[in-house]
């Protein structure tokens, strides 16, 4: 089968239709606009699926394809059929799991930053400007309770009123801070998917809410157990080894284990977030999930998590200030890898609509799982 090429009306996306439509009408599956197909001679391409072109897994960019031009050679292969060099998907939890190498991931992460980075941007800013108004908030909260009390000279209702200002807010901040990171989590799984609204996806649902705080506390109730094993293990070898060598002894092991810890959590729980803010994953499960995910793709997971790191590290020394730039494409360089491990559809804008070929899906109105 031949293929032609010719651009949306509606959206101006370069749209591949079948050579038999010529003459007829076609509608956008990006805008569902409709026009007719016209089939000009020098936008006739040849079959890369009669050619032998062998497809490529979900999402990802098949070798050669990015910047080709109408008429320069075959047309590129359809990003979002399953491949038949790979192996075949695994079913973890609610999820076909495949292999997909760190290349892909970033290069789909990368496009989609260039084409969206004003929303992402966006999403950013809300997320840093609520966490700084909550600090602000702490503070100015205990810190006006106690002098208040502390100018009364009752000390005892000083304290008193912090424990119990501590008992309403750290609660109510929990479950601020669940709502930002579900709400975050949603955004960038849309911009990833090209979503009209992304920015509307911080307003997510109190359900998916309640699962991030519960699975949250479950992963501090490991971190914590995990720090008091490893606490009394110390405390053991210094008691051995007397108290000068214990704070010596305790201080080395403790930054060594502070970075050892962070970089294991990240590395098995980067999924964590966004199994659960797609809408597939319990609480429980989202963590079992995210471990068995990560499992499978070791290698890449590695690198993700090498990255992330990385891009931590730029912002920061960069007066923090280019977090604002970092953090973002962190986030979506872990969504894009998820979305893409787990089959989901991603919004590549180096493809083209693909009406001519099977497996393609229209770009859905709103994130997949939702």
């Amino acid at each position: 089968m031949t293929t032609i090429q010719q651009l949306c009306p509606g959206c101006g996306r370069q749209l591949q239709l079948p050579a038999e439509a010529v003459g007829k009408t076609a509608r956008c599956p990006a805008c569902e606009a409709t026009f007719q197909v016209t089939g000009d001679a020098a936008d006739v391409q040849p079959d890369p699926w009669a050619a032998g072109t062998a497809p490529v897994s979900p999402g990802s960019a098949p070798s050669g394809s990015v910047g080709s031009s109408p008429g320069a050679g075959p047309s590129p292969a359809n990003p979002y059929q399953p491949s038949a060099s790979t192996s075949p998907a695994v079913t973890i939890g609610p999820y076909q799991v495949v292999d997909v190498s760190f290349e892909q991931i970033f290069q789909t992460s990368w496009a989609i930053f260039q084409q969206r980075w004003v929303n992402l941007l966006l999403t950013t800013l809300v997320v840093m400007g609520v966490g700084i108004a909550m600090v602000a908030l702490f503070f100015l909260l205990f810190g006006g309770v106690g002098m208040f009390f502390g100018a009364a000279g009752a000390d005892g209702m000083s304290v008193l009123a912090i424990v119990l200002g501590a008992v309403i807010f750290i609660p109510a901040m929990m479950l601020l801070s669940g709502y930002i990171w579900t709400g975050w989590g949603r955004a960038i799984i849309a911009i990833a998917q090209d979503h009209p609204n992304p920015l509307s996806e911080m307003m997510p649902p109190m359900s998916l809410v309640m699962r991030v705080i519960l699975s949250s506390l479950l992963i501090g109730a490991i971190v914590l157990g995990t720090v008091m094993f490893f606490g009394i293990f110390i405390g053991l070898l210094g008691a051995a080894a007397g108290p000068d060598a214990a704070a010596t002894l305790g201080g080395i092991v403790g930054v060594v284990f502070q970075l050892a810890a962070q970089f294991v959590f990240q590395f098995f729980m980067w999924p964590w977030l966004y199994s659960i803010c797609c809408g597939k994953s319990t609480a429980m499960g989202a963590i079992a999930d995210s471990f068995r995910i990560a499992m499978h793709n070791k290698l890449t997971s590695l690198l993700i998590v090498v990255v992330s790191i990385g891009l931590s590290l730029v912002g920061t020394l960069m007066c923090y200030v280019g977090l604002l730039v970092t953090t973002p494409a962190s986030m979506l360089l872990t969504a894009v890898a998820f979305l893409m491990m787990s089959s989901q559809y991603v919004a590549d804008p180096r493809f083209v609509s693909d009406p001519g070929f099977p497996g393609q899906q229209p770009p859905p109105q709103q994130p997949a799982g939702y």
